[in-house]
């Protein structure tokens, strides 16, 4: 009996603790952007040690505070805005509201929140452009170790929110040279980053609409492409884009520099429709001669060719002599596989 009672009791205790670790209120640590705030998201959620809350949310959310003296007065205000912020997305967000929610699942929200974090608190002027890179120096040298996998997305990432500062580009550019760090750094980094993203191009996109490439594919090669784009300005004066569809036979579906704004490319890239048939790459290639005919060639801006292609062409000799002459006429062209059927030896070729 007493064993009996001992069970029931173990199991009222193991209930009350679900019970209150499911209705603590972590909020109010969110607004005061406290770092306990994942100490208390881990008890809500019974996460473990080498989940999101304590393995990356409370290391780094303490690692910027021991570490804020190397930062300007401008960019400590930073962490502590940011620090608040990402917090209160995670308290704002439905996953939180949800009680079977996975810890694994709030990894991939929290990385997807910091960017717009990052923006909102001020980065374009307040870390993008600290005098003499301080911040951005006191970000790689201080937070994150390139050589773990986790430290180095995080760079990543800060280098390609810069891209959301156009305003600043131009100064940053301008300033960079003059900041003395080795050539990998990413201060570096990411000036080779927003030179490139700022040159402009005419670029032409071919996409492989045959039965081989199969509508799943068709589906991820168009939102690969989409998202792609999202790291150039696109406008009549600066990147111009345009799009070849091609199956049996290839057709023009976006002409170059017809669309003047990202969104609005995105949007159109995402619904070209899937068309199935052979796969006449040759025919495609030929094609780039005619779609580039409003290229800016005399002004000096290059033209630039992606394919997206499994590389299984119903002619492989006829492709390999179109990318020849594509090649011939100074057109930059840069090829990717799609699907599990790649032919490289054809990829090799065309670009």
């Amino acid at each position: 009996m007493i064993s009996g009672f001992s069970t029931t009791a173990a199991a009222v205790v193991i209930l009350l603790c679900i019970t209150v670790a499911q209705g603590t209120d972590c909020s109010a640590l969110a607004s005061a952007g406290n770092c306990s705030f994942y100490d208390c998201f881990h008890t809500k959620f019974n996460c473990d040690a080498k989940q999101y809350p304590l393995r990356r949310g409370k290391r780094y959310c303490q690692k910027y505070i021991d570490e804020s003296s190397c930062f300007t007065t401008a960019g400590q205000g930073w962490i502590t805005n940011v620090r608040r912020c990402l917090m209160q997305s995670i308290v704002n967000s439905a996953l939180y509201s949800n009680a079977n929610t996975d810890c694994g699942e709030f990894e991939a929200f929290a990385v997807a929140s910091r960017p717009q974090c990052y923006t909102d608190n001020g980065f374009c002027t307040d870390i993008f452009l600290s005098p003499n890179c301080q911040n951005l120096n006191c970000i790689q040298d201080k937070i994150y170790d390139d050589n773990k996998s986790w430290d180095r997305s995080s760079l990543n990432q800060i280098k390609t929110t810069t891209a959301s500062c156009p305003s600043q580009i131009a100064t940053f550019l301008s300033d960079a040279p003059q900041c003395d760090r080795p050539d990998t750094s990413l201060v570096s980094v990411i000036q080779n980053y927003l030179d490139c993203t700022a040159r402009a191009f005419d670029f032409i996109i071919l996409l492989d609409a045959s039965g081989s490439v199969g509508s799943s594919n068709f589906e991820i090669m168009k939102n690969f492409v989409a998202d792609m784009l999202s790291n150039f300005t696109i406008g009549p004066n600066d990147t111009r884009v345009g799009v070849i569809r091609f199956a049996s036979s290839p057709s023009v579906v976006i002409p170059l520099g017809s669309i003047n704004t990202y969104s609005q490319l995105a949007t159109d890239i995402r619904a070209i429709t899937y068309t199935q048939g052979g796969t006449n790459t040759a025919a495609a290639l030929d094609l780039l001669s005619t779609a580039f005919a409003t290229a800016r060639v005399s002004e000096g801006i290059p033209r630039v060719a992606a394919v997206f292609t499994d590389g299984m062409s119903n002619d492989a000799a006829a492709t390999v002599q179109s990318a020849q002459a594509v090649h011939n006429d100074k057109i930059t062209v840069f090829s990717f596989g799609i699907g599990t059927g790649v032919s490289n030896a054809e990829l090799i070729a065309i670009a």
